[in-house]
């Protein structure tokens, strides 16, 4: 795993996990998390969820997790507290106007997913370039990872593609390339601006 914040997984086109942070885009939902009994009725439990989650924990002790999949997922930022030790009330980090309607559908999203017990579909716009993205930063990991471009192609595309297309001319060394540089902009700082505006 990659150990910096934004950057995401090299685990395979099939199943790609890119982690941000909330400061970087405002559909992640930041909260502190504070224990409660079983029985309080704002008690939120990860392992109840009706879907898969995923957890990543930060040097300083954040906390982002990745509930549901691919376009219709909620993301959680946890700046206080755990929610890996039971039952905890969520209190929502959410101040001033830039960004606010983004983070209140990420709120909403997270408030029908604990009262219907599932992830409503409707409540998910999908983002046509959240693919690219996603392939941006596992090939931009990859390369941090020490993966050539052949290697970086085959977890992207597959074996078998790259097999086919490799020697048939650069066309996919330009595309792991353009994706690679993508990366490095999203990384760098370029990503939190085109998700602040494509998203608004």
């Amino acid at each position: 795993m990659n150990g910096r914040s934004g950057g995401g997984d090299f685990l395979g086109a099939r199943s790609p996990l890119v982690f941000w942070r909330a400061d970087l885009h405002p559909a992640v939902l930041p909260v502190r998390a504070a224990p409660v009994a079983d029985a309080d009725p704002d008690a939120f439990r990860l392992d109840r969820l009706p879907c898969r989650a995923v957890i990543r924990r930060l040097g300083d002790g954040r906390e982002q997790i990745i509930i549901g999949g691919g376009t219709h997922s909620i993301r959680l930022e946890v700046r206080a507290g755990t929610l890996l030790e039971g039952p905890v009330r969520l209190t929502y980090d959410l101040a001033g106007f830039a960004d606010i309607d983004i983070r209140l559908q990420a709120l909403g999203q997270f408030i029908a997913l604990h009262r219907l017990n599932r992830l409503p579909s409707g409540l998910f716009r999908t983002e046509p370039r959240a693919r690219r993205w996603a392939m941006a930063l596992q090939a931009w990991d990859g390369g941090r990872a020490g993966a050539s471009q052949r290697e970086i192609a085959v977890a992207l595309f597959g074996g078998a593609r790259v097999a086919a297309d490799w020697a048939a001319g650069d066309h996919m060394r330009k595309r792991v390339a353009r994706l690679v540089r993508t990366g490095d902009r999203l990384v760098a700082g370029a990503g939190p601006g085109m998700l602040r505006r494509e998203t608004s």
